[in-house]
């Protein structure tokens, strides 16, 4: 197995120099620390994560606070952050905020006890004062939403390409006026960002966006079926499309149609804009974005063990997926 000497003597240094370069790369020069990253890609040489810990303070601990537990997208999304921080050796952890700033800051700040090597985060509407409560040191990725203060990597879907995508597609197959249900778009920043897509849609079709009082996935359910509910009792509506912004909404909205014996495919066009495996297990032909979350995990959490390990020092990065339409 190669070691720190190795290395060391491959590139004829001290092995204190490829030791600075991997924990404390400002104390070397930039080539230098090139050089030591290009053996260390080259040899496969691996992190000694309980020798750092003990020179760093720091645990093998990678925590993942995602938004609500009981959305299968966020539960997936998880399994392959801790699929891939196991593989790399750290001791990961996912807990869930609820959807509540006052959680999530209780979160934090317990994690902030237990050296946490690094941290995922889904973020709430006050993610940015919370994070304050962190050692500045622990590297931060934004999962799925963004704190729009751009000093962390964030990796999260496009939501405005996915919105764009679904309305098209809407148009293509003729509607011309669209229901667009969302959470609340003042405390989640990727309801935000879906409901100022829409300015970004197609001009053939008119948007009647309506903003849920709720954001967890059991609120969203339930307020998207209470207006769908009481927009059907008052008549049949003028719109032949339903949008929905995430598929908790899209059940809510299904239960309301179902309620009022309104056939989903031939009377009301219903899309999702993530595919919850409810969506295939249903007779009605309801349309969806293959959301790339999960992927999107993967990613997030690749680049937080080179963050942590030292082996990625660029600066704070956006990465948006696009997502795939499926029948």
């Amino acid at each position: 197995m190669t070691t720190l000497a190795d290395i060391a003597k491959k590139l004829n240094v001290a092995t204190s120099t490829v030791s600075r370069a991997i924990s404390a790369p400002d104390k070397v020069s930039k080539e230098m620390r090139d050089k030591v990253m290009a053996a260390i890609e080259e040899t496969g040489y691996k992190v000694n994560l309980q020798a750092r810990q003990l020179r760093s303070g720091r645990s093998s601990m990678i925590a993942t606070v995602i938004s609500d537990l009981s959305d299968p997208l966020m539960a997936r999304t998880a399994s392959k952050i801790q699929e891939y921080a196991l593989q790399k050796g750290y001791f990961p952890i996912v807990l869930s905020s609820g959807e509540s700033s006052v959680k999530e800051a209780e979160i934090i700040s317990k994690l902030k006890a237990y050296s946490i090597s690094g941290l995922i985060v889904v973020p709430s509407g006050n993610t940015t004062e919370n994070l304050r409560l962190l050692d500045k040191s622990v590297p931060v990725i934004e999962l799925d939403r963004s704190t729009y203060t751009f000093t962390h990597d964030e990796f999260r879907m496009d939501d405005r390409a996915a919105m764009q995508m679904a309305a098209q597609y809407l148009v293509e197959q003729g509607h011309k006026d669209i229901i667009v249900l969302l959470g609340d778009s003042t405390v989640i920043s990727s309801f935000r960002e879906r409901l100022n897509a829409l300015s970004f849609c197609p001009d053939k079709a008119h948007y009647r966006p309506k903003e849920l009082d709720d954001v967890t996935a059991l609120g969203l359910r339930r307020g998207a079926f209470e207006y769908m509910d009481e927009l059907l009792s008052a008549g049949k509506p003028k719109s032949t499309a339903i949008l929905a912004c995430n598929s908790a909404i899209a059940l809510g909205a299904l239960m309301a149609l179902n309620k009022h014996h309104v056939t989903v495919g031939t009377d009301m066009a219903l899309f999702s804009l993530d595919d919850a495996d409810w969506i295939s297990a249903v007779p009605n032909p309801i349309t969806s974005l293959q959301h790339p979350l999960p992927q999107v995990g993967v990613e997030a959490i690749r680049r937080l063990v080179h963050r942590i390990e030292h082996t990625y020092e660029g600066d704070p990065e956006v990465r948006l997926l696009v997502p795939r339409l499926t029948a």
